[in-house]
């Protein structure tokens, strides 16, 4: 009875298309997933196509799903029986824009650990080759607790470096994360990243001992910036993106 009381207000629906679960990878992961050769691999894709937009628009072997030739089809009048140009069907999955016809579910790891911003960054940041997300000069002089997220901060900074983190704001309120934690979130990602700055420009060395900020709030003594953040979450809970 309560279920058909509750069907009133919110109808069961459904949503087309297809559900792809995933483990986001992230460079130096012990195993390389089969996906990224593929990605590595493909003769469609341009060099501005990211691996998550490669994963909406392929099939399982890397090839151009089936949703974009019948969209390529349909806007050039075509029939099955009729042959398609392999680099025009290319140029037009490049260029086709997404709309949920298939969905990436990744797990990712959450924010408070630094593995995450490596996945982030082989979603988001289109590479050639797999080696090419490593950073020696990072590895050199950061510590790995930081590494991933120092990757992030040199790779993509246009993003991670933006003043107000107002894309990271919008991006974890579309995932449903609540007030408390989003500003949990950007207050941890101003502080390491100050820390990350001394590392790399020599203020830190990579071996020197440095504590986090106890979730009370403590000052650094290297810098007048304060590095405060509410330390309250799991660091090694997983979190589902679907994207």
């Amino acid at each position: 009875m309560w279920l058909q009381l509750a069907a009133r207000d919110f109808p069961v629906f459904r949503m087309g298309g297809t559900f792809h679960p995933i483990i986001a990878p992230y460079h130096g992961m012990e195993t390389k997933p089969d996906f990224i050769q593929c990605y590595e691999d493909s003769e469609w894709r341009s060099i501005d196509v990211t691996l998550l937009e490669y994963l909406r628009k392929s099939n399982k072997v890397g090839r151009i799903i089936c949703y974009i030739v019948d969209a390529y089809r349909r806007e050039n009048n075509l029939t099955k029986k009729d042959k398609i140009d392999d680099e025009v069907l290319a140029s037009f999955a490049q260029e086709f824009e997404t709309s949920g016809e298939k969905v990436i579910a990744a797990d990712m790891m959450w924010r408070m650990n630094d593995k995450y911003y490596g996945q982030w960054l082989a979603l988001n940041m289109p590479f050639k080759k797999w080696a090419d997300l490593r950073d020696e000069e990072v590895a050199l002089k950061v510590p790995d607790r930081y590494y991933h997220m120092a990757v992030a901060l040199r790779r993509r900074p246009d993003y991670w470096r933006q003043e107000g983190h107002e894309q990271v704001m919008a991006d974890m309120k579309l995932e449903a994360v609540n007030t408390t934690q989003i500003e949990t979130i950007v207050a941890m990602i101003k502080a390491r990243t100050h820390l990350i700055d001394l590392f790399l420009n020599g203020s830190l060395h990579k071996d020197e001992l440095v504590h986090e900020p106890h979730p009370s709030g403590v000052h650094n003594s290297l810098s007048p910036l304060p590095l405060v953040y509410d330390g309250k979450q799991d660091f090694n809970n997983m979190r589902l993106l679907v994207a």
